[in-house]
């Protein structure tokens, strides 16, 4: 009996320690702020994976109206400045902006946005009408101006995005 008590306490430690890790990979971070990860997708590029993105929500629905989050884990290093025309033209797809929209966007994403390296997160956050955003959990910036907020989000959660597929999987449990 000895051999199979310590094979069992020796089994709910590994169970327990393994358990804590899976929670410790969990983004605490937006869990700290009563967000919870409600849908996820990835962007690959002729199958080779770019990023993987995790929506957070106050509630178990996507809705303007709550407080929303997107969370990108970057599997490829991308420099700030890509990052910023190619959010511009996503944007610009969606709803054409004029020239001093797109220089106020490209302002606000050039403070907000870093170059990106291998394995780091982007993490927006919007609440009301402020969009902050966050590098490696980091504020690198915070925007007080709701329309930016939703357009940049619409990105990826717009209904006129270029990509239908991530957007139906992060929007999936809506359905």
């Amino acid at each position: 009996m000895p051999f199979f008590r310590l094979n069992f306490i020796i089994f709910l430690a590994t169970f327990i320690v393994f358990n804590l890790n899976i929670y410790a990979k969990d983004n605490h971070f937006l869990s700290s702020r009563n967000l919870q990860k409600i849908s996820s997708s990835s962007l690959k590029i002729f199958k080779i994976k770019i990023y993987e993105i995790d929506l957070w929500s106050n509630r178990i629905f996507f809705s303007y109206d709550n407080q929303t989050a997107i969370e990108i884990k970057y599997l490829k290093d991308i420099a700030k400045k890509r990052i910023i025309e190619s959010s511009i033209d996503e944007i610009n797809k969606q709803k054409k902006l004029s020239n001093n929209v797109k220089l106020k966007y490209s302002e606000y994403l050039n403070q907000s946005l870093v170059d990106i390296k291998k394995d780091d997160i982007m993490t927006a956050i919007f609440i009301d009408s402020v969009i902050s955003f966050y590098h490696n959990n980091k504020l690198t910036s915070s925007i007080n101006d709701k329309t930016f907020a939703i357009d940049f989000l619409n990105i990826w959660l717009g209904k006129n995005s270029s990509n239908p597929k991530i957007t139906k999987q992060l929007l999936s449990y809506s359905e």
